[in-house]
């Protein structure tokens, strides 16, 4: 059992709360300045496809069908990766060899850089729950 004292020292549901509010408060004046870029976001938050996923999604794999070539395997990824990045912007690749040799490198691979600085910013107010949770004890 944690005891009490423990429990309260990292209890961050408050600072969390706070934080919550500034953000939907944030969020909020965004998407009345950005009503689609904020539609995207949240769409990607949520972890949803594109609406029109259905009808694009299946370009990439058939044009190597219909071309009737012999590729490799990777090459066929890379392939893939490249057609759907085209309107999956979050679209991550990636394998277990981390080698430039399988060809997750995709055309528009490099827009990642956002990624840390999100992560950052994430890190950072969980410290700060943290770190006024420390404060009080």
């Amino acid at each position: 059992m944690i005891p009490q004292e423990v429990y309260d020292a990292w209890d961050a549901r408050e600072c969390g709360a706070s934080l919550e509010q500034g953000w939907n408060k944030v969020f909020a004046a965004y998407r009345s300045a950005h009503g689609g870029l904020a539609a995207e976001f949240e769409r990607r938050s949520r972890g949803d496809l594109p609406a029109d996923f259905q009808a694009r999604g299946d370009g990439p794999g058939r044009r190597d069908q219909a071309n009737a070539e012999t590729i490799a395997t990777r090459k066929a990824s890379q392939n893939a990766l490249d057609g759907l990045s085209g309107f999956i912007p979050e679209l991550l690749g990636g394998s277990a060899d981390l080698t430039g040799s399988n060809l997750t490198n995709f055309k528009t691979s490099s827009r990642c850089a956002t990624t840390t600085a999100t992560s950052r910013r994430v890190t950072t107010s969980t410290t700060e729950c943290a770190n006024s949770a420390w404060r009080r004890s």
